[in-house]
């Protein structure tokens, strides 16, 4: 009863790391690509001068916020 119990547990501790070997060598994408992904994901406007503060019932990009201050452009 021991040596079966000891196989089948030495059984899926090899199934499970060759899975995550497996998962490790199959993730193809490059630091390059993943920029890329993010970047075109991002949203055009959601740029560095709009600053949000605090926390109350305003809605500033899904959080609610006290105040939202947003600059001008031209």
């Amino acid at each position: 009863m021991k040596k079966t119990i000891l196989k089948l547990t030495l059984a899926i501790c090899l199934v499970v790391t060759s899975y995550y070997l497996y998962l490790q060598k199959n993730n193809g994408f490059n630091d390059l690509v993943i920029k890329n992904i993010e970047a075109l994901a991002e949203d055009e406007y959601h740029e560095e001068d709009v600053y949000c503060y605090g926390t109350g019932s305003v809605d500033c990009y899904g959080d609610k916020v006290e105040m939202k201050i947003e600059g001008y452009r031209l």
